[in-house]
This record gives C-alpha cells, structure tokens and sequence, in this order.
C-alpha cells in the first residue's frame, strides 16, 4: 500500500481498522529500540483450598475466568486435599485450565459420539477436520492444521525482525 502524501491520523486509523487484528498485532509508531513491556508479572498466589475447601477453587475460576466446572472443581479439590495435601498455586490452576480448554481437549473430542444411545459413525473432531479435507481450496492455505494442537494459515509476506547473529556470520550472539 503506498500514498503520494503523509496519511492524515484519521486516515490512518481508518487504515489499521481496516488491517489489524488488535489479538495477534501491534501497531509500533516508531522504530523498534528494546523489547521491554513495562509489564511487571503479578507474584504468585497460594489459593486456600485446605482452609476454605472447593469455595476457594471457585472463587478463583471466577476471578481468573478459568472456566472450572463441578467436575472440575470436584477434581481439584481432591488432589491437592487427598493427593498432594498442600494448596495450589495459581499458576497451576491456569496451567490446568489451559489444558482443559476445548483447544487442549482434541483427545476428548476425538471419542466415540453417542447420542440417545445411539454411537455416530465419526467423532465431533473427525467432522471438523473434514470440513478442511473436503474443501478444495482449504489445503491451499492450511499449513499445519490439527497438527500438534495448532493450526496456521499462509499469510502475506512481510518484513520480519530477527537478532543480527542469523544473518550476519561475522556478528555473535
């Protein structure tokens, strides 16, 4: 995209509405100097589930949008009351409720469907990777899809910054 004058800061906050996808993108206003966020990290909370048992669990679902359900709830509080018999962190509950996101659930998806006693002949995944098996122009595009619990698409060509040493054999790291 090229312009004969300067853009306007209207137009070009027209542009990047138009481009950018706040989720995955920054817009930098000026040359990149440090990599520096000004984010200092919170420190890491014990939650009391031996002292407040499965409230504290859902306090923190809530608080963290960590999505835990009874089950879950249930589940944890066994293991670190029984199991282990020490309060978890709040990191491990993220880390547990990553991994039980329906991104990091591809195993569960992956089983038998039965609906009114009835088992389908596919799985919930196997009909979402059809749709990509089955669209012609899909595998065009899709690089690695439900490879490794990710997926990429081809995307445009762009400038890339890399460290000096992958470039340069004469300059270390």
């Amino acid at each position: 995209v090229t312009s004969s004058e300067p853009l306007t800061k209207d137009q070009e906050a027209a542009f990047v509405a138009m481009i950018h996808d706040r989720m995955t993108e920054m817009v930098y206003t000026g040359r990149l100097t440090s990599f520096e966020t000004g984010i200092t990290p919170k420190p890491v909370r014990w939650i009391p589930v031996l002292k407040e048992g499965k409230e504290a669990l859902r306090k923190i679902s809530i608080e963290d949008g960590l999505g835990f359900d009874d089950w879950d709830l249930d589940y944890y509080l066994n293991l670190y009351v029984n199991d282990l018999k020490r309060d978890p962190s709040d990191v491990e509950l993220f880390d547990f409720a990553q991994s039980n996101s329906e991104h990091g659930r591809h195993w569960f998806f992956s089983g038998k469907m039965v609906i009114d006693g009835v088992e389908k002949p596919s799985s919930l995944f196997r009909l979402v990777k059809d749709t990509l098996e089955k669209n012609p122009n899909a595998n065009k595009n899709s690089t690695i899809a439900f490879a490794d619990n990710s997926s990429a698409i081809t995307g445009a060509k762009i400038k890339s910054l890399v460290p000096a040493y992958g470039l340069d054999s004469k300059v270390q790291a």
